[in-house]
């Protein structure tokens, strides 16, 4: 099932967690695979990675997606296609460069 876990809306320099709203963000979530999308309105960057994303060294940070443009609304997306649910969603977190920007969350549940 495709499963949409909604909008994610940091604080800019705060990660949040991908689960943010799910009844219990800590919550074990498996997945097979996981989208995270920029959206139309946002004007930074959006960071992807760990509990420890720090965007300054690069730790725990997976990647970025630059700001979107009238032609182009970056995504990430991850799987394992040999592997059923291998990623635990509650492990994932979401960081922006500019408040108030935020992320469309999918997610592939088999």
């Amino acid at each position: 099932m495709w499963k949409s876990l909604g909008y994610i809306t940091p604080t800019a320099g705060t990660p949040t967690r991908i689960t943010a709203n799910e009844t219990d963000p800590t919550r074990m979530f498996l997945a097979h695979s996981i989208l995270i999308q920029q959206v139309r309105d946002n004007t930074g960057y959006i960071l992807i990675g760990q509990s420890g994303l720090n965007a300054g060294t690069g730790v725990d940070l997976d990647a970025v997606l630059p700001i979107p443009t009238t032609n182009s609304l970056p995504n990430a997306t991850v799987g394992i296609s040999d592997s059923g649910n291998p990623f635990n969603c509650a492990e994932y977190y979401v960081d922006t460069t500019v408040n108030g920007d935020k992320v469309l969350v999918s997610v592939l549940v088999l």
